[in-house]
């Protein structure tokens, strides 16, 4: 999955995964709970995932809150006492 968002600037104004990825992302899951998910789903979760992802690159960090009842993924900006290298994990050798 990512070497075919990283194809695609990691879904930047993009507003459809292909129907293949999305398929083939229902045979990953399936025997897990998560199996019953319709295409949409994935593919909204596809897309706010690397939404957020891009705003993490981009700003070298931030904070993720995910809202699980309203099924919301949201990023927010680095608070000023933060600074690089707080996080777990890098972002900075992903390309743009």
């Amino acid at each position: 999955m990512f070497s075919r968002a990283k194809e695609t600037r990691f879904y930047d104004g993009i507003d459809q995964v292909d129907y293949d990825l999305l398929k083939t992302v229902t045979e990953f899951v399936r025997g897990f709970e998560v199996r019953d998910a319709p295409l949409w789903q994935w593919e909204a979760a596809i897309l706010n995932g690397y939404r957020v992802f891009r705003a993490l690159r981009d700003n070298g960090g931030g904070a993720v809150t995910a809202d699980l009842v309203n099924r919301n993924l949201n990023y927010g900006t680095p608070s000023p006492s933060w600074k690089a290298g707080d996080a777990v994990g890098s972002l900075k050798d992903v390309d743009p």
